[in-house]
């Protein structure tokens, strides 16, 4: 029952998505998408809670995602407790502060048909609509749909691999600048080829390589991150270390620094570093100082496209550590805690989603944020990680 549920709620979210970017977009999109957003956290709290016996047995990191659930709550309570006009309503209930909530999409994994059912849809469906229907410099966002396939590519009949890999490449051919898109892309590619052509002939995925790659993974965003707080190196900032790159400049430019700066700069003037500013305050004052509409002009933008980035400013380091939390705890119980390798294949691609948050991955993006944190509910069930990968292949046999 709640299977076929969410499935139609997925579909109904994954369509609104793709007329919005294509040249028929449905009109009132955004009270649309809210009703549904809020029937699926309506029926996400009922099936939590009828499934709570198993969820508590059965599930890691239940306190860590519980731990969100409130943070979450505080940060919508904080944003409408300083809302005093309709587009700060409007963000706190219907933009960000239902987004809050779609890592309980985890829990799905209870309902393993859920996620062959939406896959099979993306791959025979989903995809060449949006090559028909989307224009070409936005199909990237199609792709991060469907990204989290990429390093399973070994365990889908050979025809949906290949229509897997076109897509892709097809993709990459004209979203080269999205390049949140093409490093997803790219490593998700590495991973199933790889599972490909080396893991399936020598049977198990090498413990020393998944540790150092977990290791470089998890360890190298947060020196980064000390490293460019300080002034010492900004890795997003690339192009001023590079002489003669025959890279373009559009390759390069910087697009985050100034946002992390901005938010940085709120937070310190606010004193509210350490449990953020809550929802619908703006860290970008004049964002839309030449908008027709008057309070939008004062309300500046609240958002960025960086997922870390937007739950840090939101909730500070204690709802950027929380949200950490989730992806690390994961990858780690997919990647040394499962006796498949296909939850392996998943905990190394979460953990480069981590790493990817501090650029990308913004909180909005329904139908990937649904498909990521359902993966991470397989990585943290335990029945899941203890099967093996012949049933995970009969799984994912899409007919």
């Amino acid at each position: 029952m709640f299977s076929r549920v969410f499935y139609y709620i997925f579909v109904a979210f994954s369509l609104i998505e793709l007329f919005e970017r294509s040249s028929f977009p449905l009109p009132l999109g955004t009270y649309v998408y809210a009703i549904f957003i809020y029937f699926w956290l309506i029926q996400i709290f009922i099936y939590i809670s009828k499934n709570y016996k198993y969820i508590s047995f059965n599930y890691n990191g239940n306190k860590i995602i519980a731990c969100n659930v409130v943070c979450s709550l505080i940060m919508i309570i904080r944003g409408l407790s300083h809302s005093d006009n309709y587009w700060q309503y409007k963000d706190v209930l219907l933009n960000s502060g239902p987004s809050l909530f779609f890592f309980l999409a985890i829990y799905l994994s209870t309902e393993i048909h859920f996620c062959a059912k939406c896959l099979s849809y993306i791959i025979k469906y989903y995809l060449l609509a949006s090559v028909l229907l989307i224009n070409d410099a936005r199909l990237a966002n199609t792709g991060r749909i469907m990204c989290n396939t990429l390093p399973l590519l070994g365990y889908f009949m050979n025809k949906y691999k290949w229509y897997i890999i076109i897509f892709t490449l097809y993709s990459l051919t004209l979203t080269w600048d999205a390049r949140g898109w093409v490093l997803r892309a790219l490593f998700g590619l590495v991973l199933g080829l790889y599972y490909i052509f080396v893991q399936q002939k020598i049977q198990r995925l090498s413990k020393k390589i998944m540790n150092i790659v977990f290791s470089v993974l998890l360890i190298a965003p947060l020196v980064f991150s000390y490293l460019g707080y300080k002034g010492i190196f900004n890795v997003f900032d690339i192009q001023s270390y590079m002489d003669n790159s025959s890279m373009s400049e559009d390759d390069l430019v910087d697009t985050r620094s100034f946002l992390y700066i901005l938010v940085q700069e709120k937070l310190e003037a606010s004193k509210s570093v350490v449990g953020g500013v809550g929802l619908a305050v703006s860290y970008w004052d004049d964002f839309n100082a030449e908008s027709n509409v008057n309070e939008l002009r004062k309300i500046g933008r609240t958002s960025t496209e960086s997922g870390l980035l937007n739950v840090y400013f939101w909730g500070g380091i204690i709802g950027a550590f929380l949200y950490s939390m989730i992806y690390w705890m994961a990858a780690y119980y997919g990647i040394f805690r499962s006796k498949n390798n296909f939850c392996k294949l998943i905990g190394l691609f979460i953990i480069f989603r981590w790493v990817i948050s501090f650029v990308d991955e913004p909180n909005g993006w329904v139908c990937s944020n649904i498909m990521l944190y359902f993966f991470m509910g397989i990585c943290l069930n335990k029945k899941i990680r203890n099967l093996d990968d012949e049933f995970m292949q009969r799984y994912l046999k899409i007919e």
